[in-house]
């Protein structure tokens, strides 16, 4: 991600700065070395700079239930529940789970691209 996206977006932005201005972004963010024409830096570093992750690994369907969007999926008898064969079968351990079978249809209906790669001559165009 560093070598192939990052540091080549990084090298073009810097490159088109007069040199005062780069000198001055350069200074603001001392992570970033420039050498020869190109930007350069670390992942930690560039992690250090954005911040901190907002989720943990997975974000959304969380081994402990503890995510909203878990509740999203829950039932009158039980508060939350998994939403994806992977997150299910790592918190259970049961590489057989599977999921509830009135989930595949929930998850379509909160999915606006089920609904809008369906034919539907009454929806609006826009």
């Amino acid at each position: 991600m560093v070598k192939t996206h990052l540091e080549p977006s990084a090298t073009r932005y810097l490159a088109a700065l007069p040199d005062a201005d780069r000198a001055a972004y350069l200074t603001a963010n001392p992570w970033i070395t420039w050498s020869g024409g190109r930007a350069s830096f670390d992942w930690g570093d560039f992690l250090t700079h954005v911040g901190a992750r907002k989720k943990n690994v997975p974000p959304f369907d969380t081994f402990t239930l503890a995510a909203p969007e878990n509740n999203l999926f829950g039932v009158a008898t039980t508060k939350a529940r998994h939403f994806t064969q992977w997150s299910l079968r790592k918190a259970t351990g049961d590489d057989g789970a599977r999921l509830d079978a009135d989930l595949p249809e929930k998850i379509d209906l909160m999915n606006p691209m089920y609904f809008i790669e369906r034919q539907n001559p009454g929806r609006s165009r826009h």
